[in-house]
């Protein structure tokens, strides 16, 4: 009977992928990686969360001397998959390549997305929004912010909760240093926005968007289809056989 299955298909799937030792891709996750032209290029792979091989959206900001206002710039998945969420931004004072002046994480793996970002400069707000999300979902948002002087300060304002991130020299990821978390945030008409500024200057090299409650598994790529198939094909074989002795 169906209701004495111990797995769906689905299942069998995922566990032979990790008996396998194969990924699961995050198809619900989305990067974006702010650029000043094709200076640094755009960061691929894992940042605070994701996986080798993540596809990032680069996503220029213009110059300082002709900051690039964008509206519902379509976005892929970390996989590569069209989503349907568009981003647009207003009010920055254009994007700059820090790669060569100073950037604080010029030594780190992460340089192509830590050493060019979106600046807004003398306290006024940036805005930032994502449209196409599910009405009503929640989502977990992180934000970017490093910069080419120590110690400075970026504030990101979302849903009327203000963060702080502090810039400082560093090879990897740290809370507070150089990025900020919003968990949870529910995007109730299917958009979220923020804002950004800082006491001199507030800067924004990225961010990643997952909507909580898990991502979509997407099935292995068609060299490993073979392997899940012996793995199934052997489970169906061992349920026979088991079935066979019990008729006896």
């Amino acid at each position: 009977m169906a209701s004495k299955r111990l797995f769906s298909f689905r299942g069998w799937v995922i566990a032979m992928a990790g008996l396998a030792g194969m990924p699961l891709a995050h198809a619900g996750l989305v990067n974006i990686d702010f650029n000043s032209g094709a200076a640094v290029g755009t960061y691929s792979g894992a940042a605070v969360t994701g996986a080798a091989g993540d596809l990032w959206n680069g996503v220029d900001g213009g110059s300082l001397s002709a900051p690039t206002d964008s509206s519902n710039v379509p976005l892929l998945d970390a996989a590569g998959a069209s989503t349907g969420i568009t981003l647009s931004f207003a009010g920055t004072g254009g994007a700059f390549d820090a790669t060569g002046n100073g950037c604080l994480m010029s030594t780190s793996s992460f340089a192509p997305l830590m050493c060019d970002y979106l600046y807004r400069s003398l306290r006024a707000d940036a805005s930032v929004t994502l449209a196409g999300l599910t009405p009503g979902a929640a989502y977990d948002l992180i934000l970017y912010a490093s910069a080419n002087t120590d110690g400075r300060i970026t504030e990101f304002t979302l849903d009327g909760i203000t963060q702080s991130v502090t810039a400082a020299a560093a090879t990897g990821f740290a809370l507070g240093t150089n990025y900020a978390e919003f968990k949870g945030v529910v995007a109730a008409t299917g958009l979220l926005s923020f804002t950004f500024t800082g006491p001199s200057e507030g800067n924004l090299d990225g961010l990643q968007l997952t909507q909580t409650g898990g991502n979509a598994v997407t099935l292995p790529e068609p060299a490993t289809i073979a392997l899940l198939a012996l793995g199934l094909g052997t489970v169906a074989w061992l349920r026979g056989k088991r079935a066979g002795a019990t008729r006896l």
